[in-house]
């Protein structure tokens, strides 16, 4: 079975953990607080992408895709991929979408916050991340 641990690769763990930039190792990495549990099974192999993002931490994320869950009435979750959280989704998608869309002020708030503690001058250069469909759902579809 695939490692579907919302953060991945505990070959780092050590080094992570040495480092300070996690608090709770027991249970696999996060960054922000105890790790958030495994991306449910049905929706890590069978959800569509609906969104990739960056910089958030690991709770932060998942509070959120738990809100976009709860307000659009479908199966959402998250996981770790190549350094970004990739958000997957069943059922209805384009109410998933909708969602994000609205959601997006939430998202951007966090992304913001995340880059400020990295790195304060940058907060102006670097721009939250948009799904590639996200102006078609902003206007109305």
């Amino acid at each position: 079975m695939p490692n579907r641990s919302k953060v991945n690769d505990p070959r780092f763990r050590d080094i992570w953990k040495r480092s300070g930039a996690v608090q709770d190792c027991s249970y696999g990495m996060s960054t922000d607080g105890p790790t958030p549990p495994p991306a449910d099974t049905n929706i890590y192999e069978n959800g569509e992408c609906v969104m990739v993002t960056s910089t958030i931490g690991s709770n932060a994320i998942e509070k959120w895709v738990k809100r976009v869950a709860k307000r659009s009435g479908q199966p959402v979750d998250w996981h770790w991929f190549g350094g970004r959280a990739l958000i997957l989704a069943l059922g209805d998608i384009s109410r998933v979408k909708s969602t994000i869309v609205a959601m997006m002020p939430e998202h951007d708030r966090l992304y913001t916050d995340a880059v400020r503690k990295l790195s304060p001058d940058m907060v102006d250069v670097l721009h939250p991340p948009r799904p590639n469909w996200f102006e078609e759902y902003q206007q109305g579809n």
